[in-house]
């Protein structure tokens, strides 16, 4: 096993790690490097959080194609959004998130409109369903969700994949505010 490394969560509080630790794995961390990363943490006992995570949508672990940005804007939940600027068919953004086994209602806040594309959900790389972001107008505020996702006890990945866009859709485009799970079983 690599050298215990100390682990800032969100607060501030940094504590060094000891095996048999019992921790909330936050959906990012940063370890002593300023890297991100919840696999950074090398602890043989971890506790997850079982009824309900919330995720900026700026706190994505990696993006895996496509240009993203944060942007301000007051007509959205937390006054701004993350937008794939490219609007390119493909574009993924992806969140590391630690899950209690049970099943789960994935939910999103967001803006849809004419260039917004269909947000295929993927959880360790396979798809769970997908949401459709297109609408007549752009609005801002919108909750969206796909129910009955299954997840075991551990680390997993959520992709969310811009892949396909309805037929009166302009482009691919995702303007994200945050995300959630809640646990429903």
């Amino acid at each position: 096993m690599a050298d215990k490394l100390p682990l800032c969560i969100y607060n501030g509080e940094t504590k060094q790690l000891q095996s048999g630790d019992t921790i909330l794995v936050p959906t990012q961390a940063t370890n002593s490097n300023n890297t991100e990363g919840a696999s950074t943490a090398y602890v043989d006992n971890i506790s997850y959080h079982s009824a309900h995570i919330s995720i900026g949508a700026w706190e994505y672990s990696s993006i895996t194609q496509g240009t993203w940005v944060w942007s301000q804007n007051g007509s959205s939940q937390l006054n701004g959004y993350l937008l794939n600027t490219g609007l390119a068919q493909n574009d993924q953004v992806n969140y590391i998130i630690g899950t209690s086994a049970g099943t789960y209602t994935f939910g999103i806040f967001w803006a849809t409109g004419t260039n917004h594309g269909i947000i295929t959900v993927l959880v360790d790389g396979v798809s769970k369903g997908t949401i459709d972001g297109y609408s007549s107008s752009a609005l801002f505020g919108i909750i969206s969700s796909l129910t009955g996702i299954t997840f075991t006890a551990g680390m997993h990945t959520i992709g969310l994949k811009m892949a396909t866009k309805n037929a009166s859709s302009s482009s691919y485009a995702l303007t994200l505010s945050s995300l959630f799970l809640f646990r429903t079983a």
